[in-house]
């Protein structure tokens, strides 16, 4: 158990559908992530395939993502929570998984709130959940799940400390893209991390912008724009104690008032 948590984001460009080239990048990003002292490495949404529905479909993808990940946390001793395509009893869902610094496949979040072309593909999760690392909370969601301050609020909730949002955000939408991170860092007062796609792909292209926000809503540590790589950010309970301590955010809720939002 730790007070502190090193974490690096790996902004990379994405080759939708050619699972080779797409696990190139991310052993060439490991190893830049590698020379830096840290805990976790994040990594964005569909990270190995992309929107490549074709290498989703294939029966194959399922086990070459879990051992292609497994085996990297393990090689580096670095846990690594990454956008992939899950199967699952023959349904194809768009999720976010967590494997420790041995290789396990500890945890699994499938995307609720699915997006454009995803609405056809892939099944809808229901579930969120919150896992300890390293005596850290952490909540997963990934891309579009950020948009619904219902998400986060529901983790905070469950005592997330991080909340982690593997994401392929595109253009036009920058400016969209760091509010939501944002505000839900503030409203909830926990760290935020968006790590998302970057480049042209075979639907949009993607803004980057990658980010570490702090409990106050103040980002520390980002990406510009296309910029491919690592970047690392240290992120410290005391930060979280005293914000929440000078404006009680979550104390003050009064959730007797806010029954409506759950009708439809």
């Amino acid at each position: 158990m730790t007070d502190t948590l090193n974490i690096a984001l790996g902004q990379i460009k994405l080759v939708d559908g050619d699972i080779d080239k797409n696990k190139k990048t991310i052993e060439k990003l490991m190893e830049e992530a590698n020379r830096h002292k840290i805990d976790m490495v994040c990594l964005p949404e569909l990270s190995l395939t992309g929107y490549g529905f074709d290498a989703i479909k294939d029966v194959k993808t399922n086990n070459i993502t879990r051992e292609f990940f497994s085996q990297l946390s393990k090689k580096y001793k670095i846990a690594i929570v990454a956008g992939i395509s899950n199967c699952c009893e023959g349904k194809f869902y768009d999720s976010a998984a967590v494997w420790d610094e041995n290789g396990n496949l500890i945890y699994i979040h499938n995307k609720i709130h699915l997006w454009a072309q995803e609405r056809i593909f892939f099944e809808r999760g229901d579930a969120l959940e919150v896992i300890e690392y390293k005596g850290w909370q952490l909540g997963i969601a990934v891309c579009a799940d950020v948009g619904f301050p219902e998400v986060s609020r529901i983790l905070a909730l469950k005592n997330a400390e991080i909340l982690i949002f593997p994401s392929e955000w595109a253009t036009p939408y920058d400016d969209l893209w760091t509010l939501m991170l944002r505000a839900r860092a503030a409203e909830n007062q926990v760290y935020v991390v968006g790590v998302n796609r970057t480049g042209e792909g075979l639907y949009s292209h993607y803004c980057g912008c990658s980010m570490i926000v702090d409990p106050s809503g103040n980002i520390n540590k980002q990406f510009m724009n296309d910029e491919q790589g690592v970047l690392v950010a240290e992120v410290n309970k005391k930060c979280i104690i005293e914000r929440r301590k000078e404006i009680p955010w979550l104390y003050y809720r009064v959730p007797g008032i806010y029954s409506d939002i759950s009708k439809k």
